[in-house]
């Protein structure tokens, strides 16, 4: 099982390749549960626009709709091994037979490579300390002094020796370090992205508030309005009756009783 963001070289064979198609990783993707994944195959394996699930442990990963599973973070430590890997096996020499290996030149310098598999920088064939210069398939890694040595004398003869490239490590660390601070550029943006979000879902809220309560203020203060206006027409016309009544009975009783 592989987890994101693994830069660690002492990962084996099994760990470096995929989950879902048990091959190297090829542009591998992490996801929120830190399992990772080629980005082919989960793009294979999604099932919604705006999310995948991890095969692995069920655990949902939020996809932006503009970028889908383009915007999630790449694994540049599962795909540096891998790629390194790949080209430590092209560069490593195919194996000879004694008679070939007989018949083979005093030394072979292949041009510069990146065989820097050495956990000490020192030279394994003498005492002296120096730092590794080349590798020899027969004796080891070698300094300047030891490589010379190898090149002329005739006890070396048959001795296979490739250049090492003191500065791939470093050029490597380099490389790691400029893709991760421009991972940590690109979080820190996109935090600033989702602030600023927050901030006018904030404001929103506040004038939706707002203009609720501003709302229920009107719809109170119009129907007190009505009401009064109701109550005043109510006694208004309670008063007609009144003096409309008081004058038909005068005009009755006068009638009944005449003067």
């Amino acid at each position: 099982m592989s987890t994101g963001l693994a830069p660690a070289p002492s990962l084996n064979e099994q760990e470096t390749k995929c989950p879902l198609c048990l091959q190297d990783f090829s542009s591998p993707k992490v996801l929120a549960c830190f399992h990772s994944f080629c980005k082919q195959c989960l793009l294979q394996h999604q099932t919604c626009e705006d999310r995948v699930t991890c095969p692995l442990c069920q655990a949902e990963t939020l996809l932006t709709p503009q970028l889908g599973v383009d915007g999630l973070l790449n694994d540049y430590g599962l795909q540096n091994i891998c790629e390194r890997r790949i080209c430590k096996n092209r560069e490593t020499p195919p194996e000879k037979s004694p008679a070939s290996s007989a018949s083979a030149s005093p030394s072979r310098d292949d041009g510069p490579c990146n065989l820097t598999n050495n956990n000490n920088d020192t030279c394994a064939s003498c005492k002296n300390g120096d730092r590794v210069k080349a590798h020899c398939r027969q004796c080891g890694y070698l300094c300047d002094n030891c490589r010379m040595a190898h090149q002329f004398m005739h006890c070396f003869e048959g001795h296979e020796i490739q250049l090492i490239d003191v500065n791939a490590d470093q050029q490597v660390d380099d490389q790691q370090i400029q893709k991760m601070e421009m991972m940590v550029n690109e979080a820190a943006k996109k935090q600033q992205e989702v602030l600023e979000t927050f901030r006018f879902i904030d404001d929103a809220q506040t004038r939706l508030h707002m203009s609720h309560q501003h709302a229920i203020s009107t719809i109170h203060e119009s129907s007190e309005t009505l009401i009064s206006l109701v109550h005043e027409l109510r006694q208004s016309l309670i008063n007609d009756l009144d003096a409309k009544f008081g004058l038909t009975h005068v005009s009755l009783l006068t009638f009944l009783f005449p003067l």
